[in-house]
């Protein structure tokens, strides 16, 4: 049985696809397969994936467009006894799946593992994970795991089954992340031990709050982060907090002069008050109405979303992180 299973969903990426490619072909530790969800046009990617198929296994599967519908996909096919779900735009060091596969196999203990960001050329990009090491809560998993950093071994896919398909890039609901942390959290509800381990890196380049593609999809995140707290039942205090510091930061940022930072925390605000809110409600169907009608009310011309920006935009709690 093969070792590791690496699902990766794509969409519009070449060159950063090929950077991860590279990054596998030169692991040390060689039992693994990808599978490839491919959510391009047909032939989009035959330049990039013909020169691995004789470096290891790949599967190629087709998608609509969707994060958790890709993953959903790929969960029928998944040979590995570990399983871990690799953003198309990430890369690992050369003895990663050394390291992860040592460290579960001395843990026995653990269903999973979690890892921190890092990029290469800005060590500081996401100071808002743990320094430290330690279990993974319901509490501080949005500072201790992003999709990029979990390592599951597959018993704990059948224990928490699919991912949420209102959640992650390409959602019909508008919620645009949040997708791996709500699967977390329902595996620790229903028993998964998972660890944090801060000195495991995946790397991933970070990006400015002021940064575009950051702005585009600061509203969807937080709407799929307020959405998740409400779903999960997270205390008032919890929440709250998460709404006062989205609010002081775009009062510090006024404060400073930096229009496009404040419009960030503004989003963020906004985006975490309206998804809790339509968290609220019983039913998806509901909940999905409620999104859409709240999202017409928001005060569009305050901080316009650019949807073409939406695929192609790293994600900050998807992917970065929560800097809740």
């Amino acid at each position: 049985m093969i070792k590791f299973t690496l699902v990766v969903a794509t969409v519009g990426r070449t060159n950063e696809l090929k950077r991860f490619l590279e990054s596998l072909k030169i692991q040390t530790y060689r039992d693994f397969e990808v599978i490839i969800v491919d959510q391009n046009p047909p032939g989009f990617l035959h330049e990039v994936l013909d020169p691995f198929q004789e470096s290891f296994p790949i599967l190629r599967l087709r998608s609509e467009i969707g994060l958790s519908r890709a993953r959903n996909i790929a969960r029928d096919h998944v040979r590995g006894q570990i399983v871990a779900f690799p953003d198309d735009d990430c890369w690992y060091a050369a003895d990663l799946l050394e390291r992860v596969e040592s460290l579960l196999a001395n843990h026995p203990e653990w269903d999973g593992l979690t890892g921190q960001p890092l990029d290469p050329a800005n060590l500081g990009g996401f100071p808002w994970y743990d320094k430290k090491s330690g279990t993974v809560d319901i509490k501080n998993v949005f500072h201790r795991s992003c999709s990029i950093t979990i390592f599951l071994r597959s018993q704990a896919l059948q224990t928490v089954g699919a991912f949420d398909e209102d959640l992650g890039r390409g959602a019909s609901t508008g919620m645009v992340a949040a997708e791996e942390t709500d699967y977390l959290i329902r595996g620790i509800r229903r028993g998964l031990s998972l660890f944090y381990l801060a000195n495991v890196h995946l790397y991933h380049c970070a990006l400015e709050k002021t940064h575009t593609r950051r702005l585009a999809v600061a509203f969807g995140e937080n709407l799929a982060m307020g959405y998740i707290l409400r779903k999960h039942n997270y205390s008032v205090l919890f929440v709250l907090h998460r709404w006062i510091r989205s609010l002081g930061g775009m009062a510090l940022s006024i404060l400073q002069g930096n229009r496009p930072k404040a419009r960030y925390y503004w989003d963020s605000f906004r985006g975490r008050i309206l998804g809790w809110f339509a968290g609220s409600q019983k039913s998806k169907q509901s909940a999905k109405k409620t999104i859409v009608r709240l999202i017409r009310w928001s005060p569009r011309s305050i901080a316009p979303i650019d949807s073409s920006a939406l695929g192609q935009a790293e994600e900050e709690p998807s992917t970065q992180g929560h800097p809740l």
